[in-house]
């Protein structure tokens, strides 16, 4: 697996991003649903992870919101459990680290 920032406005990396969020986090819901406040802020990254063929297969959003908050982490039913999530959180670390945040945090469900 590949794991790299997405370029938000680069199309076929925002419409991956897009892609797995509306697949994985919200089923059978319209495709604005996929879209979340703040993804177009100057502060925030995204992180996709992907396969050998060029399937995007993981993905994270973090914005800055005291601290950096952790949101829209999903890995496509096909590949859980194989390391993909451990991936992409090696990822948000690493460029937290790079842009000096102290702090991640989310809220989560299992499911």
């Amino acid at each position: 697996v590949h794991v790299r920032l997405l370029d938000f406005h680069n199309s076929d990396d925002r419409g991956a991003l897009y892609d797995l969020r509306l697949r994985i986090l919200r089923p059978n819901r319209p495709a604005s649903a996929a879209v979340f406040d703040g993804d177009e802020a100057t502060t925030t990254f995204h992180i996709g992870a992907f396969d050998m063929s060029g399937r995007c297969v993981g993905i994270a959003t973090c914005l800055e919101n005291q601290g950096l908050q952790l949101r829209g982490m999903a890995v496509d039913t096909g590949v859980q459990g194989t390391g993909v999530g451990r991936a992409v959180l090696e990822e948000v670390h690493r460029v937290a680290r790079e842009r000096n945040f102290i702090e991640i945090w989310c809220n989560a469900r299992v499911s």
